[in-house]
C-alpha cells in the first residue's frame, strides 16, 4: 500500500505530468513547473470561469466576473489612494464574500495583504495592525468598530463593509458604486519574491508574530495543497470517476476560518483556479451546514476535528444520506482514530486522507491517503516533492532511522521572515531550513509521525493557542502573583486550556474573574476552560523556570 502511495507520488511528478519538477542547479530547489508566475496571473486566468459561481453566502451568488469586477474597482481605489508594491493592507472581517475579493485587489496591484485573527479582541485586532505597520484596513463594521474604540484608525484608510453608514469609514457600496473600471491597475509587479501575506501566528513569546510570505512561498503552498488532492485522488480511483461524471458545478463548504492557511491557501484559493463554488457561513451550524450542502450540491466539507464530529452527529440525527459527499476532512490537528473509522462508515464515497503543515509553511507539507493512512492512522504521510524534511535532535544532528527529533522543513514553500523580527526569524530560520518546534518520528515504511510538541502550545479544535502568550496576560493582572497554564485532553475539542494561578494575599479573585480578565485581552478560544488556585509557590528549576511538566501532573 506505501508503495503504491509512493508511486502515486513519483507518477504525478513526471515530465508532462501536471506536477513535473524543475530543480535548481545552483541550489538544488526544487519547484513545479506548472506553477503560475504569479497571484495577479491565477486571477487574470480565473476570468475564464466567467457567470459561474465562485463565492456564495447567504442568498447571494458572487459569479468569478463579478467578484473580479469588484476586485479590480477596489484595486483601482486602494492605489489612487497610495496603495502600491509591498504596502500592507490588514483584513478583519468574518467569512464574507469582501474578504476574498480585498485579498485579490490587495495581491493584484503588490500590495501585501495582513490577514488579521477575526475572532481576536479589540486588543489583538489594534496589535496586528499596528506591527503590520498597515496602510489600510478593510472590515467589517464589528471588527472596526473594536479598533475605533482603541484609537488604532487614526493614520490609516478604513474601508467598511456589510454595515451602516458611518461616517468614520469609506464604505464598500460606495466603492463599488462609484467605480467603473473592470480590468485591475496596469501596474508593474515586481519578481516572485516579493511579499504578498502576512499571517499571524501566536508566538512563545507572548506576542503574535507576522510570518512573512512571498508570492513564490504562497504560490508553492497552493500547489502543494493541489497535488496533496491528486495523491488523495489516485488513491481512490473509483470516487474520482464519479467525480469526473459529476454533472454538477464542483463545491464545498467553507466551515474554517480565511485567516488561516486552511480556509485560503486549501480552499478559496484553489476554487478560484478550477472554478469550483465555495459557500460561506455566517458561523457554523450543523443543521444549517446539511442545507446549504442540498441546496448547493456541494461535494466537499472540510473543518477541525469537533466540526467534522458535530456534522456527522447531525446527520445521524436526521438519517440524512451522505453518499452524494467526495470529501469530508478535518485539518488544524489529529484527527482522531475513532472519527476516522466514524467518516469511512457514513461517507462511503469519500475520499481518506490526512496531511501535516502549518502557516509558516502555506499549508500542506506532507500528505498520506487511502488504504496506507487506514493502516497507518497516525501518520501524517510523505513529504510532498518540493519539501525536504530532517528530524535533528537538541545538539542540530540529524536523528537515525526510527529516533524522534524535531522536524526541520526547507522548499520554496516557507516564509520569509517574522515581521520586524529578526531574532524571532533567525531562531526559527537557520541556513534556508525552518524550526518547526513539533517532535517526529520516521516508521520503517518511511512515513512520518508527529509524536510531540516541543513548543508550548496546545492545539483547542484546529486553533493554535500559545500558553505564554495568555500567561503574560494574566500576568498583568495586579492579583496575580504567578500562573501556569497547559493543555488537558478533551473528548470534543482535542485539548483545552487549564490554568493554574497564585493570587496575591487577600485576594478574593475567583476562576469567572480570571477568565473574564482574559476575555477582555483575548479571543475567546484562549479563555482557560479550567481554572485553580494554588496556595503554594509554583515548583521551579533552579534556573528559576516553572517546572510545568511538575504543575500539569498535579492537575492531570
Amino acid at each position: 500500500m506505501t508503495e503504491q502511495l509512493r508511486q502515486a507520488i513519483d507518477t504525478l511528478t513526471l515530465e508532462g505530468m501536471p506536477f513535473a519538477i524543475d530543480t535548481c542547479e545552483k541550489t538544488g530547489e526544487k519547484t513545479y513547473l506548472a506553477q503560475p508566475e504569479s497571484l495577479r496571473a491565477i486571477y487574470e486566468a480565473a476570468k475564464d470561469h466567467g457567470d459561474a459561481c465562485y463565492m456564495a453566502y447567504d442568498d447571494e451568488q458572487w459569479t468569478f466576473s463579478q467578484t473580479l469586477e469588484r476586485a479590480a474597482k477596489l484595486g483601482h481605489y486602494l492605489a489612487d489612494n497610495g496603495i502600491g508594491q509591498g504596502d500592507r493592507v490588514a483584513i478583519a472581517m468574518r467569512n464574507y464574500p469582501e474578504w476574498m475579493t480585498s485579498f485579490i485587489a490587495i495581491t493584484a496591484i503588490g500590495g501585501v495583504a495582513v490577514a488579521l485573527n477575526s475572532w481576536g479582541s479589540g486588543e489583538e485586532l489594534n496589535y496586528g495592525v499596528k506591527d503590520s505597520q498597515s496602510k489600510a484596513i478593510i472590515g467589517d463594521s464589528d471588527r472596526l468598530d473594536r479598533l475605533t474604540e482603541l484609537e488604532a484608525l487614526t493614520d490609516i484608510l478604513a474601508i467598511c463593509c456589510r454595515s451602516e453608514v458611518n461616517a468614520s469609514y469609506v464604505q464598500w457600496q460606495d466603492i463599488m458604486q462609484q467605480r467603473n473600471e473592470t480590468e485591475f491597475p496596469a501596474q508593474t509587479i515586481a519578481d516572485d519574491s516579493a511579499p504578498a501575506l502576512i499571517m499571524y501566528t501566536s508566538g512563545t513569546t507572548g506576542q503574535p508574530k507576522g510570518a512573512v510570505s512571498s508570492n513564490k512561498a504562497v504560490l508553492s503552498g497552493l500547489m502543494n495543497v493541489e497535488m496533496s488532492g491528486a495523491i488523495v485522488a489516485m488513491q481512490h480511483p473509483e470516487v474520482l470517476e464519479k467525480i469526473m461524471n459529476n454533472p454538477h458545478q464542483s463545491g464545498a463548504l467553507l466551515t474554517v476560518p480565511l485567516f488561516h492557511v486552511s480556509g485560503l491557501h486549501a480552499c478559496t484559493l484553489p476554487a478560484l483556479r478550477r472554478g469550483s463554488k465555495v459557500v460561506m457561513m455566517y458561523k457554523w451550524d450543523a443543521k444549517e451546514a446539511l442545507k446549504l450542502i442540498d441546496e448547493h450540491n456541494l461535494q466537499s466539507v472540510s473543518g477541525a476535528p469537533m466540526v467534522v464530529e458535530n456534522f456527522l452527529d447531525e446527520a445521524e440525527a436526521q438519517n440524512k444520506s451522505l453518499d452524494h459527499l467526495f470529501s469530508l476532512a478535518s485539518g488544524g490537528q489529529a484527527q482522531p482514530a475513532h472519527l476516522t473509522q466514524k467518516v469511512k462508515d457514513r461517507v462511503p464515497n469519500g475520499m481518506i486522507g490526512a496531511g501535516y503543515g502549518m502557516t509558516e509553511a502555506n499549508s500542506t507539507i506532507c500528505s498520506v491517503a487511502g488504504n496506507t493512512y487506514l493502516c497507518n492512522p497516525t501518520s501524517c504521510g510523505y513529504s510532498l516533492p518540493i519539501v525536504d524534511l530532517e528530524l535533528r535532535d537538541d545538539n542540530g544532528e540529524v536523528v537515525g532511522d526510527g529516533e524522534r527529533g524535531e522536524i526541520f522543513v526547507r522548499g520554496p514553500m516557507l516564509m520569509t521572515e517574522y515581521y520586524g523580527r529578526p531574532e524571532a526569524t533567525q531562531k526559527v530560520l537557520v541556513d534556508g531550513w525552518y524550526a518547526s518546534g513539533d517532535i517526529g518520528q520516521f516508521c520503517d515504511k518511511g512515513l512520518l509521525h508527529i509524536v510531540d510538541r516541543k513548543k508550548d502550545m496546545i492545539i483547542r479544535g484546529g486553533e493554535n493557542i500559545y500558553c505564554a502568550e495568555v500567561e503574560a496576560v494574566l500576568l498583568a493582572h495586579d492579583e496575580i502573583l504567578e500562573c501556569c497554564s497547559f493543555g488537558l485532553p478533551h473528548d470534543t475539542w482535542g485539548e483545552e486550556l487549564a490554568m493554574v494561578v497564585v493570587a496575591k494575599p487577600g485576594s478574593d479573585l475567583s476562576a469567572e474573574g480570571v477568565q473574564m480578565y482574559i476575555k477582555q485581552h483575548l479571543a475567546n478560544y484562549k479563555v482557560p476552560t479550567k481554572v485553580y488556585f494554588s496556595e503554594q509557590a509554583l515548583p521551579r528549576n533552579t534556573l528559576n523556570k516553572i517546572l510545568k511538566p511538575a504543575v500539569k501532573a498535579q492537575y492531570q
